[in-house]
């Protein structure tokens, strides 16, 4: 669970508190935060994510495969372009330049040489502890 600075969407995650909570439902209508809330007072909205049903992340961050996806299909249509169209070639390898270092920066796991699912959300910040059971 993630909660907003405001009632209304944040447009990335210093719209919100710094940190989730996984919360305990106690009955219909409360829940109960793992551990005090650290905030400050006032309306807040919030995010809230189920891992029995979705993955739980909360905030704004990339799943880490997409973006090697998308950097390969930048990759793709730069080489495909190259020749017809040399300027939206050269912003297509710009593009797949940036998503591979955001991978590296961001995404990599270097104790297992392989990438996280997930990377940047308020839950799941760089640097990502790892072994953790």
């Amino acid at each position: 669970m993630w909660f907003l600075n405001s009632s209304s969407r944040p447009n990335s995650n210093a719209g919100g508190d710094p940190v989730a909570y996984t919360p305990t439902c106690t009955d219909g209508q409360h829940l109960t935060l793992d551990r005090p809330y650290a905030g400050t007072t006032g309306t807040h909205g919030w995010v809230i994510s189920s891992p029995d049903n979705d993955t739980p992340f909360v905030g704004y961050g990339s799943y880490v495969y997409m973006e090697g996806l998308l950097s390969m299909a930048f990759d793709f249509a730069a080489k495909a372009i190259a020749d017809s169209d040399p300027v939206n070639s050269a912003l297509a390898r710009s593009y797949n330049l940036s998503s591979a270092n955001w991978i590296q920066t961001y995404g990599y796991e270097a104790s297992q040489k392989s990438t996280y699912y997930g990377a940047q959300y308020v839950n799941c910040q760089a640097p990502i502890q790892e072994n953790v059971q």
